[in-house]
């Protein structure tokens, strides 16, 4: 929108001298082409391997390691 009520046309043109990016010059957006419309997208980049540190110390450690008492939710009746 050029003014408040006001709207422009904007011409979009496919033009091969443009590198990167889009150009905008009055009105008129120069476009490089892209790869063609059947083209499949690149495949997601693996994950980096995770290392597992088990924890040895620490104030969450208890004595004996953990109990097998269930704790009783406060829903049940």
């Amino acid at each position: 929108m050029k003014k408040k009520d006001k709207k422009v046309q904007i011409k979009f043109v496919k033009d091969e001298t443009i590198a990167k990016d889009d150009v905008y010059k009055s009105h008129i957006v120069h476009v490089p082409s892209g790869e063609p419309a059947s083209s499949t997208s690149r495949p997601a980049a693996k994950r980096k391997p995770g290392i597992v540190k088990p924890i040895t110390q620490g104030k969450l450690l208890r004595a004996g390691g953990p109990s097998n008492v269930c704790p009783v939710s406060r829903y049940d009746s």
